[in-house]
């Protein structure tokens, strides 16, 4: 599958404070701590079950690492308490948010999150196309961004246009997914 590494998580970004920065910044702190991830277009959605009209700015990630499921959670908590989420709040689940990650699955070998398939992760609207895509360039196959989505070039979001580098798979904004390293 080439030279993706056979052991990962599958994650899901949200974010509709500031999302493109927030999106970068996520990308270069997972990146800095992990090392490459694959990472699907950014998609911008409508919020669901909230009280907001905010849009929100959504990706599937493909994250090797050595971490427990317990221990990659900690990390992402601590990372978009980091970005400004704001958790001691009763009602935080229903309130805009910099940075929202989500584990859609345990670390699991790639060909089993390929046999069973985006679904079986999560079926929520606001994923169903970040994670379809993803799927597609895990296997090997071309995804182009749904029909109906806008995807956001995060390239163009500082620092990360200046910072980070994108590897063969696609630019950001480009069809498909793409693998994104320090």
């Amino acid at each position: 599958m080439g030279g993706i590494p056979q052991m990962g998580f599958l994650l899901g970004f949200g974010s509709n404070i500031a999302p493109v920065e927030n999106a970068g910044r996520v990308l270069e702190a997972m990146s800095a701590r992990f090392g490459p991830l694959c990472v699907s277009s950014a998609y911008r959605t409508e919020p669901v079950g909230m009280r907001t009209d905010t849009e929100f700015l959504n990706m599937a990630l493909y994250l090797p690492c050595e971490l427990s499921a317990a221990e990659l959670k900690r990390w992402c908590c601590g990372l978009e308490t980091s970005l400004g989420r704001d958790r001691s709040c009763s009602d935080r689940k229903w309130r805009d948010r910099p940075a929202d990650l989500d584990l859609l699955s345990e670390a699991e070998p790639l060909d089993a999150l390929l046999r069973h398939g985006p679904e079986r992760y999560c079926d929520a609207s606001y994923m169903r196309a970040p994670l379809r895509q993803l799927f597609a360039a895990l296997g090997g196959q071309a995804a182009p961004a749904a029909k109906g989505w806008l995807t956001v070039p995060l390239r163009a979001a500082p620092p990360l246009a200046e910072q980070a580098r994108w590897l063969p798979g696609g630019l950001p904004g480009e069809e498909g997914a793409h693998a994104y390293a320090p």
